[in-house]
């Protein structure tokens, strides 16, 4: 051996590292931004985003940006892993038994968690 290294060796060990670079990379993000298809319409950028206030053409300011809740409100330990879990409905209510409450999706919710309380009563 002349102690140097053929360029194909050298090629086809930066592609296998590349390879197995790119796939951990992806393994690693697999849920990250993944929502579950849910029956109600959630907008997270609604939820948690920061509050944007404008002045309506009645002369009065109202929020058209977010609410602010952190997330750990609604998830348990959200900042931990690569998912937070789903919170359930009895999350919900704390806020929409009086926030909300002529809105239809709070109304569907309303009754799912009315269902659910006298199937447990």
């Amino acid at each position: 051996m002349n102690g140097r290294r053929k360029p194909g060796r050298v090629v086809a060990l930066l592609l296998v590292v590349v390879a197995t670079g790119t796939l951990a990379y992806a393994l690693s993000n697999a849920r990250q931004g993944y929502e579950p298809r849910q029956p109600i319409l959630f907008r997270h950028t609604r939820m948690a985003g920061a509050p944007v206030w404008e002045t309506n053409e009645k002369g009065e300011k109202v929020n058209v940006g977010g609410f602010a809740i952190p997330c750990v409100y609604c998830h348990t330990m959200p900042y931990k892993g690569r998912h937070s879990t789903v919170p359930s409905t009895a999350v919900c209510m704390n806020c929409h038994v009086s926030v909300g409450l002529n809105k239809e999706w709070v109304l569907k919710m309303k009754d799912y968690w009315e269902r659910g309380s006298q199937s447990r009563g």
